[in-house]
């Protein structure tokens, strides 16, 4: 566009037009004088300077500089994005305010057009690129002056040209800030980035806030595994009493305790009396073998070798600033080498007392670098469950503590080979609603970036899910909610693949998947602060048939949605699983029954 007006100005006999100038005259000879009325009543109705000049900016926006353009556009935006429409006032005002309390020229707000620019760049950090938040909004605050600066510096610079600015301080602005954010060493949390782009600002902000619930504020997900088998007691979790301490601060020591509490057998006097002497050592994840010391013999109880702190220790490296290192290992134990690739739940090693350890115990702990010394960080385990009275808890992406008793969950066959759900499986149920009974045909299919998904042919509906091995998790549902394909996303949003009697899982629900657009609108203006609307998920592992190999599972589970802690609507769901396929499948939906088993 400025070529061309730069262009057009060697031409006598062609000349712009520029119908702002004689707008009503344009209006009157093309549309006649009702429009013309109706345009003038627009511009000059009883409405603030402030709000008329946003207005007019929002029009500016698609060349259309006028209130009834503004007015438009702006209930546009707010049916669109309700988050959008907010930081576009936070946008503007901050602008118009900065101009009124600084000596600014205000005409240039409205007659320049550069008013648009400041919402033009609130909506791109608080409402595509950044995850709204009260720290997104403030940011937006905080980048006004610089948005003025480079405003005025273009109008001064393309005026010597006489050449409109448009949107390109817009554009400098908003990529010098996104360079910023990419490349800041700290503080990802505070103003984290929309790592899936869902183009809405909503979706976006309910997706991260699921996110954390089940990931945690780690910003990497790479799973990793507690490293051993059974029942186990957090002797020093972060931040112990001991000897996590300082820059050694995120670490755990682990140990085996009876009944009684004891880490050993009586007369508790040698390595072997101890329950987790010489117990098998696993890989906490995928990952290569980096660095080994062997050699060190074990200690007597009660000493401890302060020369070689670290005792026997092997270090594996899982991906670029990822390392895990065990230590207070058994001489002579490993049974792998540096360079060996490893992967989750391998023996690696066994327990021993070396180094600076008085009693047999495993240490572990996470750090960026493969030097025995390194500095610990601070990386949750990816999923482990807590025992409490013979009743187990399941955690994720969190952080054992003091005092607990933790386990690795382990699979269970029947419960497991229906989880696992590999691309090309097909999955058919039948249902009865009423006195109508209706089947369903799903199949497993992954995407171009190996997400994977379940789509009905039947309702042309479908859902993304994950599946480690360990925990399957449903992402996403797009379709008909009035389907089987959705009861089964909601039923199965988070199972893990391990049966525990009367364990429970929690977890939230993505609030875009469960309420309608119209319930969501107000609770969109206050979510980048808080949210009055939940949506909570149980799942509850009743009973099996046997305790060790069980071949029938029966689980509960049920999704409550709230409104300011009031229950509003409600689903439950009763499973039994037997060899595999759900045998038998009832749905609770307020007054709605639903019975379904799986035919394949």
């Amino acid at each position: 566009l400025w070529i061309i007006i730069l262009a057009i100005r060697g031409f006598s006999d062609i000349q712009l037009s520029e119908r702002t100038v004689y707008y009503y005259n344009y209006l009157y000879s093309f549309w006649g004088k009702e429009v013309m009325d109706f345009y003038e009543y627009t511009q000059n109705m009883a409405v603030t300077e402030s709000l008329r000049i946003y207005f007019s900016s929002l029009g500016a926006i698609f060349f259309q500089p006028s209130v009834i353009a503004g007015i438009v556009i702006a209930a546009g935006i707010l049916l669109t994005s309700r988050i959008s429409f907010l930081f576009s006032l936070a946008g503007f005002y901050s602008g118009w305010f900065f101009f009124y309390f600084t000596g600014g020229d205000m005409a240039s707000l409205s007659y320049s057009h550069v008013g648009f620019n400041f919402i033009l760049t609130a909506i791109a950090i608080g409402g595509f690129f950044v995850i709204p938040s009260w720290r997104t909004l403030l940011l937006v605050v905080i980048m006004t002056p610089v948005n003025v600066i480079v405003t005025q510096a273009m109008i001064g610079l393309f005026g010597v040209w006489q050449l409109p600015i448009y949107s390109l301080p817009f554009v400098i602005v908003v990529i010098l800030l996104l360079y910023i954010l990419k490349y800041r060493v700290r503080f990802h949390s505070y103003l984290p980035e929309v790592a899936v782009q869902e183009f809405s600002p909503e979706k976006n902000l309910y997706s991260y806030k699921n996110y954390l619930k089940r990931f945690g504020s780690s910003a990497v997900t790479f799973p990793l595994r507690l490293p051993f088998w059974g029942e186990w007691t957090v002797e020093q979790a972060h931040d112990g009493e001991i000897t996590h301490k300082d820059e050694y601060r995120y670490a755990w020591d682990f140990a085996i305790r009876d009944n009684e509490g004891k880490t050993f057998k009586k007369p508790g006097t040698q390595p072997d009396d101890f329950y987790c002497y010489k117990k098998a050592v696993l890989a906490p994840g995928y990952g290569r073998v980096v660095k080994i010391t062997d050699g060190i013999e074990d200690n007597t109880i009660g000493n401890a070798n302060l020369n070689e702190n670290w005792g026997n220790l092997i270090i594996i490296q899982h991906s670029e600033f990822l390392y895990t290192k065990l230590c207070h290992l058994l001489a002579g134990s490993f049974k792998v080498y540096e360079g060996d690739y490893v992967y989750p739940g391998q023996v690696v090693a066994s327990v021993g007392n070396s180094g600076r350890s008085p009693e047999p115990h495993l240490h572990m702990q996470m750090q960026p670098t493969p030097w025995p010394g390194s500095a610990t960080i601070k990386y949750p385990i990816a999923h482990f469950m807590v025992k409490n009275e013979r009743q187990f808890r399941l955690r994720n992406y969190q952080y054992p503590l003091r005092g607990e008793t933790v386990v690795h969950p382990e699979s269970t066959p029947a419960l497991a080979a229906l989880l696992d759900m590999i691309p090309g499986r097909k999955m058919a149920f039948e249902y009865t609603r009423g006195n109508t009974t209706r089947q369903e045909l799903w199949q497993v299919y992954t995407d171009s970036a190996n997400k994977s998904y379940i789509w009905s042919e039947t309702t042309k509906s479908l859902c993304w899910f994950s599946y480690d091995k360990t925990m399957l998790y449903f992402h996403h549902f797009s379709g008909n909610r009035n389907t089987l394909l959705y009861y089964f996303f909601l039923a199965f949003y988070k199972v893990q693949s391990g049966f525990y009697n009367k364990a429970e899982i929690h977890d939230d629900i993505n609030l875009s998947q469960v309420f309608r657009p119209h319930i969501l609108f107000f609770n969109d203006l206050t979510a980048p602060f808080f949210s009055w609307l939940t949506a909570g998920y149980k799942m509850t592992y009743n009973e099996s048939d046997d305790a060790l190999s069980p071949s029938v599972i029966r689980l509960s589970s049920e999704v409550r949605l709230c409104a300011f802690s009031r229950k509003i609507r409600d689903y439950s769901f009763d499973i039994t699983i037997e060899k595999g396929l759900v045998s038998h499948w009832k749905i609770r939906d307020g007054k709605i029954e639903i019975t379904a088993n799986q035919i394949s």
